[in-house]
């Protein structure tokens, strides 16, 4: 499911390799088991499978009030429809925008083991997860240390490998960009990816394009 694809910047700089190559570091299927490996705690567990699966942010997931990210609830996954809400802090105090995005039985059956060892349901409300992002990274460098994976591991590499892994099952790049909600973070990696594993010049440029109009990026076609 997934597959590994460059570790450089286009400039050349970066986790080493050709000026040539495209900026993206993802994990291949065997890391991802490999890492799932070594996390014992189950809400550590459900996080990553989170992120690896729906190309979430940590924001996303545990929220931010610096950018108006909610978190994820309970109540906002649906496991039977397979469904998820993620909220954003409107304009207006108190006032929410929402996306709703499929969630993978991986997904569920990873937040379900967390549930049932912190003897919860679905039926609960409430917060999620009870972990800050600082902690959460340092989680990341731990399973990096157990795993010796020599890519960096982190959110950004997880929210990556889910890209990759939509892209390759055939995802149009629209439908990827709104389930994983490419945010103002790192908007230009996602035009990338999509250039290298689609090996389109044509979609590599209707990206790019619509990226400058939108005012992201200075960068022109090739």
């Amino acid at each position: 499911m997934w597959e590994s694809g460059a570790a450089v910047r286009r400039d050349g700089s970066g986790d080493g390799g050709g000026p040539l190559e495209p900026p993206f570091v993802a994990l291949t299927q065997n890391e991802v088991s490999r890492c799932l490996l070594s996390l014992d705690d189950t809400q550590h567990r459900a996080i990553f499978t989170m992120q690896v699966e729906l190309g979430l942010s940590t924001a996303e997931i545990l929220g931010d009030e610096t950018i108006g990210t909610r978190g994820v609830f309970i109540q906002d996954i649906d496991s039977k429809s397979m469904k998820l809400k993620i909220y954003y802090r409107g304009v207006k105090k108190g006032n929410f925008t929402t996306r709703g995005v499929p969630i993978s039985i991986e997904c569920v059956r990873a937040v379900r083991d967390y549930l049932s060892s912190m003897a919860m349901s679905f039926h609960d409300e409430g917060r999620l997860f009870d972990i800050t992002d600082r902690r959460w990274r340092q989680v990341l460098l731990e399973v990096q240390e157990k795993t010796k994976i020599s890519k960096k591991i982190s959110a950004l590499v997880l929210r990556r490998t889910a890209i990759i892994s939509m892209l390759r099952s055939g995802m149009r790049p629209e439908e990827v960009r709104r389930r994983v909600g490419i945010l103002r973070e790192q908007e230009e990696f996602a035009v990338f990816a999509i250039a290298y594993v689609l090996n389109s010049p044509e979609e590599y440029d209707a990206w790019i394009k619509q990226m400058m109009l939108d005012g992201v990026t200075e960068r022109r076609p090739r």
